[in-house]
């Protein structure tokens, strides 16, 4: 009896802390979207032009194009602007990093300022648009999971897989 009652309390400890959420890093949710931008440094009259990877209220994160861009420069500069070509908005802000993947393009973070109540409406505007992909809704059929568990069973490759340090 003491056994049931240990395992019991066990699954429902594990079942509770499943329930815990991760927390976030970021105040507002980022959207993948694909927008030619120009950066410009005020202070420094530099630019450069690249296409954001992710984009939010408060922030994005651009792949940057330009090959002789000194990036360094722009992430010291107290401002900089970011202007989205298709949409003609220019926000301002400032670089908060710089990041790079195996030989790829490198990304630039960027926070934005104090927005006007027109840019961010704006910025709204173009984020939650119902034509953008990531905001479609999918349908969820019954097939879909069986489908998967399916999958699942035949790709041994998660079983077999060792994770290091």
């Amino acid at each position: 009896m003491i056994i049931w009652t240990i395992y019991n309390l066990s699954v429902v400890i594990v079942a509770l802390l499943c329930c815990i959420e991760k927390p976030f890093r970021r105040n507002s949710e980022r959207f993948s979207a694909d927008y030619i931008v120009k950066i410009s440094a005020q202070s420094q009259d530099l630019f450069c032009w690249g296409a954001t990877r992710e984009i939010s209220e408060t922030g994005a994160s651009i792949a940057v194009t330009t090959q002789s861009t000194d990036l360094k420069s722009i992430l010291n500069s107290t401002e900089i602007e970011v202007n989205l070509i298709d949409h003609n908005l220019v926000l301002s802000g400032h670089a908060v990093r710089i990041t790079t993947d195996n030989g790829s393009l490198p990304y630039l973070s960027i926070m934005f300022n104090q927005l006007s109540e027109e840019q961010e409406s704006r910025l709204l505007q173009i984020i939650y648009n119902p034509s953008n992909s990531f905001l479609r809704t999918r349908i969820i059929s019954a097939a879909g999971p069986i489908l998967l568990y399916i999958r699942s069973i035949f790709r041994s490759s998660s079983l077999l897989q060792s994770f290091r340090p």
